[in-house]
């Protein structure tokens, strides 16, 4: 009788991922083809089942080369085709961060959906002027930790929280500017789960190994000390956020680890752990489990692209229109251009 129910049921969620792609209202389209968007973006479409028709990139090789890997979709060097083309709906933009801005903006105008990495201009003008007024489709900005399971659990047990420390650790960035290529990741993480900031604090210290940033916000009393570093080490790079709480303390290591620690009793205010020995009680959401093969745990998911890209996908083929993603995108831009004039 078990196994008949576990057949059934994995029959069930057979059935209702690969009937996806054929239930789709709509077509999409890709523009880009370097690693990041073979590596994170490509699979995630596939496994969704999203009918990609197009890919645009800028040879017409790796176009032709990028769209082998869909059933009936082409290349093309050519931005018009996608434009043009009315059975087109939604469209993932990955390309070099310098460039996407202008790219969205000509998309958003002929009325496509658009799913594109960040950063989406350089500032709170340059982010505005992409948008047009009305926005009659969907934009949706690729801040995945807002998605990722270690995001949306972390939310969930945040209870009464007084303060918390983020540091995030990683290698030189000599590519790019790093405030609004890399680190808008950790400060939107820190909106998302604390809610509107204000700005106390900044001190940035500038060396030959990269920069550092230290920031101070204020989530209507919620203090945050935050860590933004080019640094130290891509091989050893480090991302951990420590709550504090009125009754427990949380600790998480993105994108994997998840902890939370319920603190000793208190009588009128004494800690009773100094008169009588008293066990932590320590509960482990989150660890990590890389020998499990299923797709909770691979790292697409985990990192939260998956999420993400599938709730683009979902709202373009439901016609959901919403403006939070885009005022979150502007409040974030809003303290990035704060952090980065102070």
């Amino acid at each position: 009788m078990i196994k008949k129910i576990i057949n059934r049921y994995r029959a069930l969620k057979r059935s209702e991922y690969l009937k996806q792609s054929s239930e789709s209202k709509y077509k999409y389209a890709i523009i880009g083809a370097g690693e990041h968007a073979t590596t994170q973006l490509y699979p995630c479409i596939w496994h969704i089942g999203i009918p990609i028709s197009l890919i645009c990139t800028n040879t017409i090789s790796n176009a032709h080369h990028a769209a082998c890997r869909f059933t009936e979709c082409r290349g093309t060097i050519n931005l018009d085709d996608i434009i043009n083309d009315s059975s087109i709906k939604g469209v993932f933009v990955s390309i070099p961060p310098s460039n996407q801005a202008s790219l969205v903006k000509q998309l958003l105008y002929a009325n496509k959906a658009v799913y594109v990495e960040k950063p989406l201009g350089y500032s709170t003008s340059e982010l505005l002027s992409v948008l047009p007024t009305p926005l009659n489709s969907t934009l949706h900005v690729g801040f995945q930790r807002r998605y990722a399971p270690i995001g949306q659990l972390t939310k969930k047990l945040i209870k009464s929280p007084i303060s918390y420390q983020y540091h995030y650790r990683i290698g030189p960035y000599p590519e790019g500017n790093a405030l609004y290529e890399v680190f808008t990741h950790q400060l939107d993480y820190c909106l998302f789960l604390f809610g509107s900031a204000k700005l106390i604090h900044v001190s940035k210290f500038t060396g030959s190994s990269g920069e550092t940033y230290y920031i101070e916000l204020d989530h209507n009393g919620i203090k945050g000390s935050i860590e933004l570093s080019t640094q130290y080490s891509w091989n050893n790079s480090e991302e951990k956020l420590e709550i504090n709480q009125e009754h427990s303390s949380i600790v998480s290591n993105y994108p994997s680890i998840l902890e939370k620690t319920k603190k000793p009793y208190r009588l009128f205010g004494v800690p009773l752990e100094k008169a009588i020995e008293h066990p932590g009680e320590r509960s482990i959401y989150m660890s990590a489990n890389n020998s499990i093969p299923s797709r909770q745990n691979s790292s697409s998911n985990l990192l939260g692209f998956y999420p993400s890209i599938y709730t683009f996908f979902n709202s373009v083929e439901k016609n959901i229109k919403t403006d939070e993603n885009i005022q979150q995108t502007i409040e974030l831009y809003r303290l990035l251009d704060q952090v980065q004039n102070a």
